[in-house]
């Protein structure tokens, strides 16, 4: 599974995924598909490549709004959205 998900980069600077075609950007927290991936200024198709090391980080780092100088840094405070996460039998974690 691990091969058959690329993080990738678009012309607009969005990170995203690619997954089995389908390409999947971050948009305030939620996905993102485009249907029709033309830069509305120039009428030209968005272009991806594949993120670089640590282009982004390590990993993309959260905002802690209760501290934002602890940027990289959650406080479990900030939402009421935090669920546990699951354990995964994925032969692929870690």
């Amino acid at each position: 599974m691990k091969d058959t998900v690329e993080w990738v980069v678009s012309s607009l600077g969005e990170l995203g995924v690619n997954v089995n075609g389908t390409y999947y950007f971050l948009y305030k927290g939620r996905s993102i598909i485009y249907g029709d991936p033309t830069h509305e200024d120039t009428g030209k198709p968005m272009q991806v490549r594949p993120v670089f090391k640590r282009e982004f980080g390590e990993c993309c780092h959260p905002i802690n709004y209760d501290d934002p100088t602890r940027v990289g840094t959650v406080s479990l405070s900030d939402s009421d959205e935090w669920i546990p996460l699951s354990p995964s039998t994925h032969p692929d974690a870690v």
